[in-house]
């Protein structure tokens, strides 16, 4: 006789089991068992669990299915920097390319790792022996967002890498998509529900990973593709050698992969999945590039196009990479999608630079699957270059698959001599003198225009720069016109009284046609609910979804009417009844009544006893109704408690009853809703948050600043090379010119900021504020120009905090060992870096010598020259 298998090794079996049929399932597109039986498996995997928890692991299967909802992404320090690519765009840019990479590594027979461009959200995935630790999106490269418990969610990420080979770490780049078929049909559920549809795949991929609650993730039918090895951290087992390799080797350890061949994956939605190959020169990768655009509309996911790689690792590590992008990778873009449509007018916009921009006022045309009613013309020499102007008709086109652009008139509508359209004279925001710069115009008003104020305002609380989160692009706007803020020192002026007395805004009205029409629907089919709906509806005290079953199991109607009809207040004899005491307060007793006159519930109405006279008082009633919309009621997911309060106060609610009368037209016709900016809670935090940015980090306030051509990168490179505002600002060109990185665009930018008066008058405002920026004491920007690799774990330091010193000192942390690496700093359990610097002879240290390189008690030159090369003390 078999033996029944233990608690534990049945555990085993299971999670086996499903993670086999995971992986056929989702990334090979190729089940093996129905899905009733694999729901069987799982069934039996949670009872399990639920009768032994202590079999409970990190990454069981039913660990996807999303925990508590977050307060919000904490940011990570990515294990290596997600760069962006180079986009090309036509057949000579991509020879110029090839050419390069012949040149460059110095040889003609290149191979070429050719991979589709997957149209989604860009995520790095970190791997400790094996099993998933964390997952974040890129943010800015170097810093993300903290999305693990979303992305454990999706089906095809594997939460333990399969076989018996893997690295000790490995941190993955993968791009999370939204299938074509599925984001049509889950559109489709979201219009049929009166909810937001959203425009185009990738945005509902990055907007289903953005969810604050993992259960929506969970429910979302997101796919991952993996196409990068970030870090491979392992002394034993050594990395792959190729890109090619990479992708195999990902596909090895349990990662959806493009397949390698392009009749492979078919899927079971009817389209095909787009593959890899490996070409050599550049007539290969055209032929791809065309293919894939032939193919296109063919395959499961949305492309925007092919991406090109040097196929050997080496030679990508010996070329290495620019600030923002790779030298041995591009993006070949596909050709944009256009449109014809008619030109109503040119509007000007004012940037924060003071750049004017002239726009053009389209009638709305879908443009690959997106409708646009603005395109940019970019400046005065382009509009006169298409001749365009208002009633023309014109062929547009979304750059790279982004950006409106007009490309073409088509049809004329202006009489012949007409004069051809200008920029205006004067700023349309604020009547200064324009001012003509090369090819721009700028607007001369500065911080006394009204758009620049708003943009530079913007920029000055946003991502980057002081970071006060509870200040969206709204919120300044709306602080601008009602005249409390003019500069940034005058938002460390607000005071609660200031912000509490903002007007209330304008919000929407609270139906459109479709979310009207769905609500009616939910209110038909409310009628003969369950009884243990009812119960919950009812409002009853300690009456949850659980007690409501089982109360629905003993009780009926007419006892809920015989409860109802006790004189309020009397006794009740039981456990169950004591529930019910309440149901013979008025309030209950005619709630009760409405709900069968509804035919909420199956029965006779009666006459009331005295309730004909029951006067709802508008606060309760609103609240009853607002009681209903819970999911374990009657679920009407539309009816908030503003909703309900609209509703009551509109007198198209006057007893509960009237709700399950309901037409389209009613809901249609409710005002339209206006809210407070401010409430107690939110300007305290804004309060809370304005103080603690008075310290801001020198870095984050250059950015906030907003000199041009200086971003949070160059910032950083300034920060740490002047550490402080006086310094810098005292900086001649000259001076800036012999910084690392620091090049004339940005040292005429520097320099002019900080000559101008407006400028220096911003920043001792904002000083007589208290705004105080901060930055450690470097003396020199002692690690300037460095390239410096990572590897092992160290002994007091995190990869984000040696990350930050390194940066906060000039250098930059770079992914792979080559010749141009400065120096590799190895911790414990250093891997293949370690080997392959000492092969390059890469100067080796620990943790000790990167704190004396950042102090600037010793120069790289000294420790290479004392290194010995062995790395025994690392």
């Amino acid at each position: 006789m078999t033996t029944a298998p233990s608690p534990s090794g049945r555990h085993r079996e299971l999670v086996d089991a499903i993670r086999h049929h995971d992986y056929r399932y989702y990334v090979l597109d190729a089940p093996e068992i129905p899905d009733h039986e694999y729901d069987a498996l799982f069934r039996e995997l949670e009872g399990l669990e639920r009768d032994h928890p202590e079999l409970v692991t990190p990454d069981s299967p039913t660990r996807r299915v999303g925990g508590a909802v977050a307060e919000g992404f904490p940011e990570v320090r990515h294990e290596a920097p997600m760069l962006s690519l180079q986009s090309i765009h036509d057949e000579a840019e991509l020879r110029e390319f090839t050419d390069r990479m012949e040149r460059e590594v110095g040889r003609e027979d290149l191979d070429y790792c050719l991979e589709p461009k997957f149209d989604g959200l860009s995520v790095e995935l970190v791997y400790e022996q094996g099993r998933f630790r964390r997952g974040a999106t890129r943010g800015n490269g170097t810093v993300g967002e903290d999305i693990t418990a979303n992305l454990r969610t999706v089906r095809s990420l594997p939460l333990r890498l399969a076989g018996d080979g893997t690295p000790a770490r490995l941190a993955v780049r993968g791009e999370a998509v939204l299938p074509v078929a599925d984001f049509e049909r889950m559109n489709d559920g979201l219009a049929q529900s009166g909810k937001d549809t959203f425009k185009n795949p990738r945005n509902a991929a990055a907007g289903s990973l953005r969810q604050l609650d993992p259960a929506v993730a969970a429910a979302r039918p997101l796919a991952l593709y993996a196409y990068d090895i970030l870090v491979w951290d392992d002394g034993a087992l050594p990395a792959p050698e190729t890109q090619s390799g990479v992708l195999r080797t990902l596909a090895g350890l349990g990662f959806r992969v493009a397949p390698e061949s392009r009749g492979d994956g078919g899927g079971e939605t009817g389209r095909r999945s787009v593959w890899w190959e490996v070409g050599r020169g550049p007539d290969q990768v055209l032929a791809y590039h065309r293919l894939l655009i032939e193919q296109r509309d063919r395959f499961a996911v949305e492309l925007d196009g092919a991406v090109v790689k040097l196929d050997r690792i080496a030679d990508q590590e010996e070329l290495g990479e620019r600030s923002r992008n790779p030298r041995w990778a591009v993006a070949f873009k596909f050709p944009p999608g256009q449109a014809e449509t008619a030109l109503l007018a040119i509007d000007v916009q004012v940037g924060r630079t003071g750049k004017l921009t002239p726009v053009a006022r389209l009638d709305p045309v879908l443009v690959s699957g997106v409708t646009v009613s603005r395109a940019t013309l970019h400046n005065e020499g382009m509009v006169r270059a298409l001749d365009a102007g208002p009633g023309d008709r014109v062929r547009i086109q979304r750059a790279g698959d982004v950006i409106p652009q007009v490309v073409e008139v088509v049809a004329r509508a202006r009489e012949e001599g007409a004069a051809p359209w200008s920029m205006p004279p004067a700023c349309p925001e604020c009547d200064r003198p324009v001012q003509a710069e090369g090819a721009n115009h700028f607007c001369s008003g500065g911080w006394s225009c009204p758009a620049q104020r708003k943009a530079r305002l913007v920029h000055f609380v946003g991502k980057g720069g002081m970071e006060i989160e509870t200040l969206g692009d709204e919120l300044v706007e709306l602080l601008v016109e009602c005249g409390f803020v003019r500069s940034p020192a005058d938002l460390y002026r607000l005071t609660r009284e200031k912000l509490l007395s903002v007007p209330p805004q304008p919000a929407g009205r609270p139906f459109d046609p479709a979310g009207a029409a769905e609500l009616v629907r939910r209110l038909g089919a409310a009628r003969n609910a369950p009884l243990a709906r009812v119960l919950v509806a009812l409002g009853l005290p300690g009456v949850g979804p659980t007690r409501a079953e089982a109360m629905a199991n003993e009780f009926d109607l007419a006892a809920l009417r015989t409860f109802s009809e006790r004189p309020d207040g009397e006794e009740p004899a039981g456990h169950a009844e004591e529930a019910l005491k309440a149901l013979a307060s008025p309030v209950k007793r005619a709630l009760l009544e409405d709900l069968v006159e509804a035919g909420v519930i199956e029965g006779a109405p009666r006459a009331r006893r005295g309730e004909e006279s029951f006067r709802w008082e508008p606060d309760v009633l609103a609240a009853a109704v607002a009681r209903f919309a819970d999911k374990n009621a009657l679920d009407l997911p539309r009816v908030s408690e503003g909703i309900a309060a609209d509703l009551v106060n509109s007198g198209r609610v006057a007893r509960p009853a009237d709700l399950f009368e309901l037409t389209e037209a009613d809901l249609l016709a409710l005002p339209e809703r206006r809210r407070r900016p401010f409430a107690e809670k939110s300007a305290a935090n804004l309060l809370r948050e304005l103080e603690e940015s008075r310290t801001v980090r020198l870095d984050r306030f250059l950015f906030a600043l907003g000199i041009p051509h200086v971003g949070q990168h160059v910032a950083r490179v300034l920060a740490a090379r002047y550490g402080s505002l006086e310094r810098l600002g005292s900086a001649s060109r000259e001076d800036l010119l012999e910084v690392h990185e620091i090049g004339e665009q940005v040292a005429d930018a520097v320099t002019g900021f900080f000559s101008d008066e407006a400028n220096l008058r911003e920043l001792q405002d904002l000083a007589d504020s208290g705004v105080a920026p901060v930055w450690e004491a470097t003396g020199e920007s002692t690690l300037s120009g460095l390239r410096i690799v990572l590897t092992g774990t160290l002994a007091e330091l995190t990869r984000e905090e040696a990350g930050e010193l390194i940066e906060r000192h000039g250098g930059r942390v770079v992914s792979s060992v080559s010749s141009r690496t400065s120096l590799v700093v190895a911790g414990d359990k250093a891997g293949s870096k370690l080997e392959k610097a000492r092969g390059l002879g890469v100067p080796v240290g620990g943790e000790e010598e990167l704190r004396r390189l950042a102090a600037g008690d010793v120069t790289l030159e000294e420790f290479a020259a004392a290194e010995t090369g062995t790395g025994d003390e690392t």
